[in-house]
């Protein structure tokens, strides 16, 4: 798909009342390919890379117009930004609920709850970070960890003079000289959003603060870049990562939650 398709997809979504592109750019789904693009809705199929799945981005008012589509295909699909009021209905079809995301925010940071980072990964460290991602995978619903390649475009922060965020990185933590855990973070918006994309902590160190000490030194880079609020996103059956995370300072705004479903066609279940 090139952009100005997607930029004309783009401006015709306020014309439907659901979608799952409000929050989607380019760069997402460039590998895309257009299915439909009508008066009855929007529909782009693509490899998610991270989950390792097709994926479907919609537009549309109807529930029907989305249902149909994955009902006459033989490929399984992830299907984001599903509306509430239409689960009972999709499940009934043979959908399962893949993950619910919940947004956290922290309205404040202080200088005691930072712990300045002391190094600061680069693409040169991809492979060994996919690995620790890799390590997690599973651990929480929907978290399939991140491949090198994904990895490795998350560090190198060229070319985002057109994307809302204005800095990414990811910030370390080693135990004796290995990697132990790691932060990736972001900076976005006109008020300066610092946004953790993900924390992980290798399984056999979790337990031992090492994810607040690692949410700390995000604070840090944060409030050198003179945030304004925190931003992260957790499923709800996390309780763990919840615990962690209310006990920062950060609250729950379950309005704007991303209902994920998975379907799985029938020539995939008898693989």
């Amino acid at each position: 798909m090139i952009k100005e398709e997607f930029l004309k997809i783009k401006e015709k979504l306020a014309t439907f009342q659901f979608s799952s592109l409000k929050y989607v750019d380019y760069e997402a789904v460039k590998n895309f390919t257009v299915i439909d693009h009508s008066k009855s809705g929007i529909i782009l199929i693509g490899r998610n890379s991270e989950k390792r799945m097709n994926e479907i981005h919609w537009a549309t008012d109807h529930s029907d117009y989305l249902l149909h589509f994955i009902e006459e295909n033989e490929k399984s699909f992830i299907i984001t930004f599903v509306p509430e009021n239409w689960i009972s209905q999709f499940k009934s079809a043979g959908l399962e609920v893949y993950a619910i995301w919940n947004d956290y925010f922290k309205t404040t940071i202080n200088s005691d709850e930072s712990i300045q980072p002391s190094k600061i990964l680069s693409d040169k460290d991809a492979k060994s970070l996919s690995v620790l991602t890799l390590s997690c995978s599973g651990q929480s619903r929907g978290f399939t960890g991140q491949s090198e390649q994904f990895c490795r475009d998350w560090l190198n922060s060229e070319n985002l003079s057109e994307n809302p965020i204005h800095d990414r990185t990811v910030i370390p933590f080693y135990i004796e000289n290995t990697l132990g855990g790691a932060v990736f973070v972001a900076t976005y918006g006109k008020d300066k959003t610092l946004w953790i994309r993900e924390i992980v902590v290798a399984p056999e160190h979790q337990g031992k603060g090492i994810g607040r000490k690692l949410m700390k030194m995000a604070f840090s880079y944060g409030m050198e870049r003179n945030v304004k609020k925190v931003f992260l996103a957790a499923d709800e059956c996390n309780k763990n990562a919840i615990h962690l995370y209310k006990s920062l300072g950060f609250k729950c705004n379950p309005k704007d939650r991303q209902i994920d479903m998975i379907w799985l066609s029938a020539s995939s279940e008898n693989r």
